[in-house]
């Protein structure tokens, strides 16, 4: 069963987030199409490596938590840096 305590219910809402921008961005762009397409299945594959080791209990005994918690946050921060310059870089060097 997955975690849903208040720091990772924030970590669920901010992927959901990411998740439904990236969504509605790939499927209302026609420029940037494979760009955000892109960027969602590299976010889709690392969620799914994130929810199932998440999904023991065992793995989040111990202040382990917070490992999940750092890095989730941490990869979802990265995502949004490097999906913003890189999205800043095309649309203003064309």
């Amino acid at each position: 069963m997955l975690p849903f305590d208040n720091e990772f219910l924030l970590l669920n809402i901010a992927y959901a987030v990411m998740f439904i921008g990236l969504s509605f961005a790939w499927k209302i762009s026609k420029k940037y199409k494979i760009f955000f397409g892109t960027n969602l299945i590299v976010l889709l594959l690392y969620s799914v490596s994130l929810i199932i080791p998440a999904s023991n209990e065992e793995n989040l005994k111990g202040g382990s938590s917070l490992l999940f918690l750092f890095f989730g946050g941490l990869f979802l921060l990265i995502h949004v840096a490097v999906l913003l310059i890189t999205f800043l870089w095309r649309h203003f060097m064309k």
